[in-house]
């Protein structure tokens, strides 16, 4: 009997020595820290697929924040609007980043591009402030703008020149629609995709519809909804 004890422990023993517990598989990523432009704190918030980073670090003066962009091992400030503040929100293929910088005064922020080393404002679409949260490869601009008279807060695209107000092709009273924010803009395919919150499919046939007007050239576009 205590032999048959033995035998049995000792497969056992054998079994477990043969199958141990797969160990953890290491996490397929590191962490790099970007450092800052001056010191203090910073904050990173879009990527694009050549790694290229875009965020926000402390300024010089400890007054705001500034835009960043770091590439090639190096974090560059994007400058800003002649404010305090600047935020730089989406970056494409190209490294063209957009974000959201205050104007001379502090009194208002707009949507900024930066390209090439220089820094433009994007204008608003009547209202008082504007902010650009995503760019595609073919320089398009997503984001939000308060509309005239600062009425309401109206999801715009960018392009050509010239801002488009994707709320005011919805319907109704601009003062009446729902606020919207376009997040993000794609373009693969040969489509573009514009990602967002508050979409419906009322807005959602509207947006399409602005989108082609906007930038004819263009399939037409399609529409997911975000958080």
């Amino acid at each position: 009997m205590l032999c048959a004890i033995a035998c049995a422990l000792s497969a056992i023993d054998s079994v477990q020595a043969q199958d141990p517990t797969p160990s953890p598989t290491p996490p397929a990523y590191s962490v790099l820290d970007l450092g800052t432009l001056y010191g203090g704190g910073s904050g990173a918030t879009a990527i694009n697929n050549s790694g290229d980073v875009v965020g926000y670090s402390g300024s010089a003066d400890n007054t705001g924040n500034r835009g960043f962009l770091y590439s090639g091992g190096s974090m560059v400030d994007v400058g800003t609007l002649n404010g305090n503040n600047t935020a730089a929100y989406g970056v494409n293929s190209f490294a063209d980043v957009v974000g959201q910088s205050a104007n001379a005064d502090n009194t208002a922020d707009h949507a900024f591009l930066y390209s090439g080393g220089s820094i433009s404002d994007l204008g608003t679409l009547g209202g008082t402030s504007s902010n650009a949260f995503g760019i595609n490869d073919s320089g398009q601009i997503v984001g939000i703008s308060d509309t005239s008279g600062d009425a309401a807060s109206h999801a715009f695209v960018y392009s050509g020149g010239s801002m488009t107000d994707l709320g005011a092709q919805i319907g109704g009273t601009q003062s009446s629609l729902t606020p919207l924010t376009a997040l993000a803009m794609s373009r693969g395919g040969g489509r573009t995709t514009v990602r967002s919150k508050h979409l419906s499919t009322r807005m959602a046939i509207g947006w399409i519809s602005a989108l082609s007007a906007a930038a004819p050239a263009l399939d037409m576009p399609s529409m997911t909804q975000g958080k």
